[in-house]
Order: C-alpha cells, then sequence, then structure tokens
C-alpha cells in the first residue's frame, strides 16, 4: 500500500442526506462489508466510488488489499482513483503491485505507460506500451507509443508507429499526434492537414473488464448519467439505450437525463424518437433554450423554415447571447432574400460570442450578395483571423479580393488555402482567373 494512506474502511457511514435509491442500495453493502471479506469490502469500495464518495472508496480498497494481498485487483482500483485524484506517483506504485501479481493484464500496462507519460517518463512508457502490445491491445498501444516518441524527440517513430493499417489515421487523437509529428519535423503543409481533422487530445479508453465490473455499482441519478454519457460514442454500446429508457421512466421530467436521452438517440440514427423526446421535453420545460435549440435543429434539417424560426426566436428569448440561434436564424433570413435582418442576426450572433467564425463568415456573405465588396472583405477576413483553419474563408475572402482588383493579396491568401488543404481545382481556377484579369490591366 501507499505509506501515505490509512487502510480503514468507513462500514457505518451515515447516509441520512443521501438519495434514497443511493441509501438503500449502499446501506446493503454495509451490511455485507460487517463479514470483513475482501470481496465485500471491495463492493463496497466499488458503491462509494460509483456513488460520489472516493475518499472512502479509497479505504476500502485498501483495507480490502491488507486482507487479501495476494489479490492484483484491489491494488489496480486503487491506481484509478489516485490518478483520478491526481496523485500519479501514487498510481504507478499501485498498479505496478497489480502487475507484478497478473502481468498478463493489458489494461494495466496501458495505465502505467499513460501515467509514466504524465511525469515525462517516456522510456518507461515506451515499456510499458510495448508490453500491452505484445499482449494484444494493438491501437491504443500504438497511440501510446506515437506520444511517447513524440516526448523523445523522435518525431519519424511516432510516424512510423501510427502508420499501419490498425491505426486508423481519421481517429482525432492519432490526427493530433501525425500533425505534431509533421510539425516537429518542418513539414507545415502535412501537419496543416492532419490539424484540419480538429484534433484533440482525445479521451483515454479501452476495453477494461476491471473497470467495467464498477458498472453494477453505480446507483445515484449523477453517477448513473456520468457513466452513459462516457459511453456516448459510435458506435452505441449494446446496453446504452436500454440503461437510458430504463432511467427515463423513472425519471422522465429530469433534464439531464432528458438531454443525456437525446444525445443518445441521435448517435444511434433514431431521430422519430428523438424527435419525440424533445417535443415532449418542450411541452415539460418550454423555459428550457437547449431544447429549443435542438428542435430547431431538427426542424432545419428537415427543411421546415417555419418551426426552425419559431423555436430559434423561443431560444433567443430564453438565451440571448445564444450565437448558434441567431446565425441559424441569420441563414433563414439569407435564404429567403431578407438581406437586412439576416445581418443583423449575424451581427448579434457576433456580439454573443465573437469566437466563432461562421458568423464573421455569413456576414460577409450578405455583404457581397449586397454589392459591399469591403464590407465583404473585412468580414471574411475577421473569419480567418478568428480560426486560421477555416479553409472556406480564405477562398471567398480571394474572390472578394479579387473583385476589389488587389490582385497579390488575393494570389497570396489562395496560397495560403493552398497550405490548408483546400479544394485544388477551386483554387487553380480561381488563381487562372486573378492572373487573366491582372494582365488585362
Amino acid at each position: 500500500m501507499d505509506s501515505g494512506e490509512t487502510a480503514q474502511c468507513a462500514i457505518s457511514l451515515d447516509l441520512s442526506d443521501v438519495d434514497p435509491e443511493v441509501k438503500s442500495a449502499l446501506t446493503a453493502l454495509q451490511q455485507k462489508a460487517l463479514q470483513r471479506t475482501a470481496e465485500n469490502i471491495g463492493s463496497l469500495a466499488m458503491g462509494y466510488e460509483m456513488n460520489g464518495f472516493p475518499s472512502l472508496a479509497l479505504g476500502c480498497y485498501l483495507t480490502a488489499e491488507q486482507i487479501q494481498s495476494a489479490s492484483p485487483d484491489w491494488s489496480y482500483y486503487q491506481a484509478l482513483l489516485y490518478a483520478a485524484r491526481g496523485n500519479v506517483s501514487s498510481a504507478i506504485q499501485s498498479i505496478s503491485r497489480s502487475l507484478e501479481m497478473d502481468p498478463e493484464y493489458a489494461p494495466g500496462w496501458l495505465w502505467l505507460g499513460h501515467w509514466h507519460l504524465e511525469i515525462d517518463d517516456a522510456g518507461s512508457a515506451v515499456s510499458a506500451f510495448q508490453r500491452a502490445q505484445f499482449l494484444g491491445m494493438e491501437q491504443p498501444s500504438r497511440i501510446g507509443l506515437g506520444k511517447a516518441y513524440l516526448m523523445l524527440n523522435e518525431p519519424q517513430k511516432t510516424i512510423e508507429i501510427l502508420t499501419h493499417q490498425s491505426t486508423p489515421q481519421t481517429d482525432p487523437t492519432v490526427s493530433s499526434l501525425f500533425s505534431r509529428a509533421y510539425r516537429a519535423l518542418g513539414n507545415s503543409e502535412l501537419a496543416a492537414r492532419f490539424a484540419l481533422d480538429r484534433a484533440t487530445t482525445g479521451f483515454l479508453s479501452w476495453n477494461d473488464p476491471r473497470s467495467a465490473k464498477k458498472q453494477v455499482f453505480t446507483y445515484s441519478i449523477s453517477a448513473r448519467l456520468t457513466n452513459l454519457r462516457s459511453r456516448l460514442k459510435i458506435p452505441l454500446g449494446p446496453t446504452v439505450l436500454t440503461e437510458i429508457e430504463d432511467l427515463y421512466s423513472k425519471y422522465p421530467s429530469h433534464q439531464g437525463v432528458l438531454t443525456t436521452a437525446i444525445e443518445a438517440y441521435r448517435l444511434a440514427g433514431n431521430e422519430q424518437r428523438r424527435l419525440e423526446l424533445l417535443r415532449s421535453g418542450v411541452n415539460t420545460h418550454p423555459n428550457f433554450a437547449l431544447l429549443h435549440q435542438l428542435l430547431a435543429e431538427h426542424y432545419i434539417a428537415s427543411n421546415s423554415r417555419a418551426d426552425a424560426k419559431k423555436h430559434l426566436e423561443r431560444s433567443i428569448e430564453l438565451d440571448t447571447k445564444a450565437a448558434w440561434a441567431h446565425a441559424q436564424l441569420g441563414l433563414l433570413y439569407f435564404d429567403v432574400g431578407s438581406l437586412d435582418s439576416a445581418l443583423n442576426a449575424f451581427s448579434n450572433a457576433i456580439e454573443s460570442d465573437p469566437t466563432l467564425p461562421h458568423p464573421y463568415y455569413y456576414a460577409g456573405m450578405v455583404r457581397f450578395r449586397l454589392g459591399d465588396l469591403r464590407g465583404a472583405s473585412e468580414s471574411l477576413r475577421k473569419a480567418i483571423q478568428v480560426d486560421p483553419q477555416f479553409a472556406v474563408g480564405y477562398l471567398d475572402l480571394a474572390k472578394a479580393l479579387m473583385q476589389l482588383a488587389e490582385y497579390p493579396q488575393a494570389l497570396a491568401i489562395l496560397d495560403e488555402a493552398e497550405q490548408l488543404g483546400a479544394d485544388l481545382t477551386e483554387i487553380e481556377i480561381l488563381r487562372n482567373e486573378i492572373k487573366r484579369r491582372q494582365a488585362t490591366e
């Protein structure tokens, strides 16, 4: 055990302030834990952890390990809790004990590798990821190795390890690593192309049966929602929708349950059930702006302009800073030729959130339509200043500058668009037209 922790499991915790459903379940676990077996103490630890009592859970995991020191489970669960609390060094100590007892458990090596990266020990991380790879965790191991080799200033190895048929290059984490590796090698063009995927560092996830074992101990609404939301990804797990419907049947008015269900059915591609939930939700929560935005989104997709406009306007009434709603309302006006109303809506979107590129771009398109080329170019330039990766903004800015006969600037903007991976055919057509006009003056 970690020398800074005390193996003490609170079996007689007062649960008077806990939700009735959680209280009943935890009380039953406490009663079983009075027998002081490692399994019962460990089950209570899982109940505490999954329902918002992580410190109490740690004490029980430590106690379970003290009772059953030959089991790899209890130190494994400790490690995950230590890491969640930011104590990476203790997490490494605990999972190392677990792996000594069960060196064939591949998910443990993956966690060990990532935690070594957090303390800048890339060499140890490489060893851990290679072990996980040998044990069959191919894709997550390669991603971990890619991160480790970047930390070791070996970007070429990162590219080599990720250029593999089992590692999808469309994965946002992989795209991010490719972009960073090519940037480190000085290849700005390829770095920019991979950066276009809006890559993030990604969420660490892989098949981990030990962690999955804890899910049955989730009793509170908030804990169950946290668990369900962590599983909202494509493809949805086989039990996600069943679990959500069970929760919704018990708490149909709970906003968190409702929005989680709506998102789950979006990912499942079941628009009919999603629409049922949205309409029911708006009736129950008429002042919940997000539901009006989601309904507007549905009606925009189905080309029901009047319904979309109604819900966008209601959403703005409830949240005047809803930039997305302002922008979408502007597009509706733009589509029917109400250009002044469209420009006003886009201006409201910009005022609500000046960090979004699209409202500037849309405002540029309106000004272009109105014949205000100077105003259009200013709006489009602002769009790419806000988001330097916004490729379509460069193309339309080049068009506006061409109309203003500012040919050198237009050509320079096209060069930037090409670096970002914009459509090469469109770039070449526009470049030839600019050069043709330039030659005739």
